[in-house]
């Protein structure tokens, strides 16, 4: 197998972030020795409206585990209930009962030795190493007796939760040798999303682009798209940019778009991304591994018009084209790596709006200037997702556009840090006219991405519109902060994860229902008012399949906010409009003031914003903090070393506890690798939750035998959004609740 590597430093591509899920794939060991050892650092405090620092940022993954240990009774009846919902279909130990006792109701004898559900008899097999938690069996009993037993448990007052005994497998991921350097996939959790399905050989994948390497004549396809793709055509209409000699026809082989030089072959390796022939030992890992790809030729030596891409567009839709037999293959998913510095025209969004009533949906590519891409097209056109790219460090690529018509980001690369960093695809080489693969970065790269994950979902679901397959990638991305996107909202709802969306998409997920023709979208980070802004512009997307027509109703203010708020606290500022039209998937803006001279109690805030939209009351949350620059948390704060065990189970090696904020930390631990965390618990409620501070130090730390590490200084930030409670908390319980449990019991 070639590869093709910028001439940069080799390296093997690493697992980045210091979360504990990154912990895991560390494979760390705890240590066991004599001889005790410590770390010691200070603790700094980051205001909910100061700009981080790098450090903080690289403690965002810390931040992300705390959000998902909030179990209120509310979270915890809906975890109870996204677990049971799932038995029917779950792998588990039949006879085997997980239950967890609440700590105030265990009584001065323990937990009890055998217990009676369902008319099941339990006896107690062995304590768990989360407190309170035992595992029970049942003899002789079926998978329908272990289901009953579990739903009764789960109704006694003293059971926290009960749970089976689940079996796991591998995670499916693919032999080709290539996949060891596609770094993309596993930030984005497709080896996860691949449980759930591969893909579906009737899904289509259009790609309008350079053409593709492969054709019918004997020896001109590339390996990994042998039997991948299906009769194309040639769009070009200028022979010149054709390159081929002549202009449209329906061969659409990549002739090359650099005559002399090396042609990129981009068509090629945007397709190889999406579906290229995967698990076959050899080449590389496509996302999708049964899709079709559709290759649409438009652009050639120095790019390509826009007439010929609109009509590559629409002929791949299955809509006609004057001249040319229709498409007899329509596509599901349509990929556009390419663009223009110009804002959508009346033309093209002419074209978009058809295609997506045709069905077929539509991912692009945001742009690589670094600027926003509502000045780019098709990029700033409404009905299609727009996507930015992120760099192996999670954080925005350089050069990738941004702004409010950013839908969610995807693995892009980042070769100025590495040549290895780029994406791994799909090559040839001019100079040895031989097929390989090679790094590439760009939102060109990112875009496949979505649109493999896009036709991942669409193949479980055959009726999945642009209105869902937006809602879904929106609700399951993983945040990017302001500070890791580089402009304060600019970075849409996040970094996909393609597991999460492929399991909404199945209908797997009863947190995040599946979409439906109502509800608006607070397009990037404009929801927020920070610490000291006083007036904001909301960005809503009317995140519908039809036009609509919206109005401010006014505001509600949700009793959970830390003081009261008058009703004039929040305002619509005078000029800006107060209603209108909006078309499918477009947006529209709203003028925010916020009176903070009435404020009375310090805290983080939210205020609904409430909108008729076609006389239906849609409420989009607003947020504002009164916290000051250098205010430190007024809460009991722990700091505690983390480690995982031989079962990767997380623990607590030594952890460090006061009534107050404190800034210097010294814990002692036994050899081994931990993570450092801190939390405070400024409304002492006793669970992380929005207004608590958190962070952690930005890399794991590795003690010797022995040897005391100094200076591990990191900084603690305001926790501004907390998660949803995960649906597949059933997949990470023992995990979850073993740190949240060692937190309160400090």
């Amino acid at each position: 197998m070639i590869i093709a590597k910028n001439p940069l430093t080799h390296r093997f591509p690493a697992w980045l972030g210091t979360s504990c899920a990154a912990l895991v794939a560390a494979a760390l060991a705890a240590g066991c020795g004599s001889d005790a050892t410590a770390v010691s650092g200070s603790i700094s405090v980051i205001s909910a409206g100061q700009e981080q620092p790098a450090s903080a940022a690289a403690s965002s993954a810390q931040l992300a585990q705390f959000q998902r240990f909030n179990v209120s009774e509310q979270r915890l009846a809906g975890a109870r209930a996204a677990m049971l919902s799932g038995l029917d279909r779950a792998d588990f130990v039949v006879g085997d009962v997980i239950v967890a006792f609440r700590g105030d109701r265990v009584g001065t004898q323990g937990a009890l030795t055998t217990m009676q559900a369902a008319g099941a008899a339990l006896t107690r097999a062995r304590s768990l190493h989360v407190e309170h938690t035992h595992l029970y069996q049942a003899q002789a009993a079926d998978r329908a007796a272990t289901i009953a037993a579990i739903e009764a448990l789960n109704q006694r007052p003293d059971v926290l939760f009960a749970q089976p005994n689940y079996i796991y497998q591998p995670m499916r991921e693919p032999n080709d040798p290539g996949y060891q350097f596609q770094w993309h996939y596993p930030i984005i959790n497709l080896p996860q999303a691949w449980d759930v399905t591969i893909g579906n050989p009737n899904t289509v994948v259009a790609v309008v682009d350079t053409g593709i390497l492969a054709s019918p004549q004997a020896g001109s396809t590339h390996p990994d798209l042998v039997g991948k793709v299906l009769p194309g055509f040639d769009f070009i209409s200028n022979p010149q940019i054709a390159v081929d000699g002549d202009g449209r026809d329906d061969d659409a082989f990549d002739e090359g778009d650099n005559p002399g030089e090396q042609s990129s072959y981009h068509g090629s390796h945007v397709a190889g991304t999406i579906a290229a022939a995967t698990d076959e030992e050899a080449g590389v890992a496509g996302v999708n591994w049964q899709a079709q790809i559709l290759p649409i030729r438009a652009l050639g030596a120095g790019g390509g018009s826009v007439t010929d891409i609109l009509d590559g567009v629409r002929w791949a839709a299955g809509l006609s084209v004057s001249g040319l037999p229709d498409n007899p293959n329509p596509a599901d998913v349509i990929n556009l790596s390419l663009g223009g510095t110009a804002q959508c025209s009346l033309l093209e969004q002419q074209v978009y709006d058809e295609v997506a009533a045709k069905g077929s949906i539509v991912v692009v590519a945001a742009g690589n200037e670094n600027q926003n891409a509502a000045n780019v097209s098709p990029a700033s056109c409404s009905g299609v997702i727009t996507v930015g790219a992120v760099g192996p460090n999670l954080q925005r690529a350089p050069y990738s556009n941004f702004g409010a018509r950013v839908d969610v980001m995807a693995p892009g690369g980042d070769q100025s840090r590495d040549g290895e960093d780029g994406v791994l695809s799909l090559g040839f080489s001019d100079a040895d006219r031989e097929f390989g693969f090679t790094f590439l970065q760009g939102t060109s790269m990112a875009a496949p991405h979505v649109a493999g994950v896009v036709s991942l979902m669409h193949g479980v679901r055959p009726d999945l519109t642009t209105a869902d397959a937006v809602a879904i990638l929106r609700a399951t991305a993983r945040p990017v902060s302001d500070v890791d996107c580089g402009v304060p909202g600019g970075c849409g709802a996040g970094l996909i994860d393609a597991a999460a969306a492929v399991r909404v998409a199945n209908g797997d997920d009863p947190n995040i229902p599946l979409p439906t023709d109502s509800g608006l979208v607070v397009v990037g980070g404009s929801d927020d008012f920070g610490s000291d802004s006083s007036e904001i512009t909301m960005t809503i997307r009317n995140n519908t399949d039809s036009v609509r027509v919206w109005a401010v109703e006014g505001f509600s203010v949700p009793p959970s906010n830390p003081g009261v708020l008058d009703a004039s606290t929040l305002f619509v500022v005078d000029g800006s409009p107060r209603s209108g039209i909006v078309d499918s998937q477009g947006v529209f803006d709203v003028k925010m003031g916020l009176n903070r001279d009435i404020i009375t109690v310090d805290g983080i805030y939210t205020v609904d914003l409430r909108i008729e939209l076609d006389g239906e009351v849609e409420t989009v949350p607003v947020r504002f903090n009164t916290l000051a620059a250098g205010d430190d948390p007024a809460g009991t704060t722990v700091v505690a070393a983390l480690y995982l065990d031989e079962n990767g189970d997380i623990q607590i090696g030594a952890a460090q506890t006061e009534s107050a904020f404190f800034s210097n930390y010294r814990l002692d631990v036994d050899p081994g690798e931990y993570e450092i965390i801190a939390w405070s618990d400024v409304n002492g409620n006793g669970t992380v939750d929005n207004g608590d501070f958190g962070g952690g130090y930005p890399e794991l730390v590795d003690v010797a035998e022995g040897r005391t590490l100094s200076g591990l200084d990191f900084e603690v930030g305001p926790i501004l959004e907390v998660g949803q409670l995960s649906a597949m908390l059933t997949e990470n319980v023992k995990r979850s609740l073993a740190l949240l449990l060692a937190f309160q019991r400090q």
